[in-house]
């Protein structure tokens, strides 16, 4: 049995008032959102067409590789300890793996939504065509919600490999997958009082607030797994 929602994000605000982490975690997202940026404006744009789309696949994936690195910090921060601004990056640290990793499950999304797209350019009927999305959105979102713990455990394991960590995550995450959903759901309120502040308020608190509870979810759904031996603490390390 996990922590309540409840639980896990009154302890996910605490632990940013330990061992300076508030100020940690909002320069980590700050640095994250100006190096995600700066290749997003000024080098996507000059190359155009299928080119900028590719490009910004590039950079999403890249990107994602450093989330990696602040999954492993926002871990930290979630339990009382002292996270560190140059952890952000410890994703590189097994660059090759993890960026195929990455990309894997970004194409294993994407390819539920490829049949919706298919019969909504073959639709003539606009109606028809939209529920065909919406149909589609559905398994989409579930391979979101099951793929939740991959750049977790991608930031604790070193040993873990490309398929293995997609599927241990798919294992870790079955019968979370609601409160995954209505966790990150329940920060909506936030971010819409933070873009009535221009994004300060997002960026001072509801940033790190969010990372740090999504850190401690993930431990409580993995601590769980581990107790109910759906999976084990070997295939961590």
């Amino acid at each position: 049995m996990i922590k309540s929602r409840q639980e896990i994000k009154l302890q996910a605000r605490e632990s940013l008032k330990l061992n300076g982490n508030r100020g940690t975690a909002i320069a980590i997202i700050l640095i994250y959102m100006v190096t995600a940026s700066i290749p997003m404006f000024l080098i996507t744009p000059l190359i155009g067409g299928i080119g900028e789309q590719l490009g910004d696949l590039v950079i999403n994936v890249f990107m994602m590789v450093v989330g990696i690195g602040i999954c492993s910090e926002f871990m930290k921060v979630y339990r009382g300890e002292k996270a560190n601004v140059g952890g952000m990056f410890s994703g590189f640290e097994f660059f090759g793996r993890n960026i195929l990793t990455v990309a894997l499950m970004l194409i294993l999304i994407v390819m539920w939504i490829v049949p919706g797209v298919i019969a909504y350019v073959l639709t003539e009927n606009i109606i028809l065509s939209a529920v065909l999305i919406l149909l589609a959105l559905i398994p989409m979102i579930n391979r979101i919600l099951a793929y939740f713990a991959v750049l977790y455990i991608l930031s604790e394991s070193k040993e873990i490999g490309i398929v293995e960590s997609i599927n241990l995550s798919k294992r870790m995450t079955e019968g979370h997958k609601m409160e995954i959903f209505v966790m990150n759901l329940s920060f909506i309120g936030w971010y819409t009082l933070g873009f009535f502040t221009c994004g300060i308020l997002t960026l001072v608190f509801v940033m790190p607030y969010h990372y740090s509870a999504d850190a401690g979810l993930y431990m409580e759904i993995r601590d769980e797994a581990i107790a109910d031996m759906r999976i084990t603490a070997e295939e961590l390390k």
